[in-house]
């Protein structure tokens, strides 16, 4: 029987109707990935979290409506914990670290990092996939001695 495979669900929450364009073009070319919704306003992700129950926020830090640390606060309270992707502005470790400080699970450059983005949703999918089939993860060695 084929393994089924649950896609990662994605909500894109920025502003900017061309970056949300562009990245869920970007995220439609990846394989298992599936873009569930977008927001304009911090009101409509809290509306489509509770509608969508994504697996990942992708979040502009400059989205209009609330402020980011209240934003990121709601999401970790979520029953199901969605990861948060935030994308800041430009580079400054700084700023990155406190976006991680108020609950990001990851801090990317809104311009330069959608190499990283893809990478990460990956990483994040090839997790969930060993999550939703406990039995289908690979056998390393260490994992076949504990079994014998």
């Amino acid at each position: 029987m084929a393994e089924s495979k649950t896609p990662l669900r994605v909500l894109i929450a920025d502003a900017g109707q061309s970056s949300v364009e562009g990245l869920a073009s970007l995220l439609a070319e990846r394989e298992g990935v599936e873009v569930v919704g977008h927001a304009d306003k911090a009101l409509r992700v809290l509306s489509l979290l509770e509608k969508l129950h994504p697996d990942v926020v992708i979040l502009d830090l400059g989205l209009p409506g609330d402020t980011f640390n209240h934003l990121s606060q709601l999401l970790k309270h979520q029953d199901w914990s969605p990861k948060l992707i935030v994308l800041v502005p430009y580079s400054s470790k700084i700023l990155s670290s406190r976006c991680r400080r108020a609950g990001a699970d990851y801090v990317f450059t809104k311009s330069e990092d959608f190499d990283l983005i893809s990478a990460t949703l990956q990483e994040l999918l090839d997790t969930k996939q060993i999550a939703d089939n406990p039995g289908s993860g690979s056998k390393t060695p260490r994992n076949l001695e504990e079994i014998q």
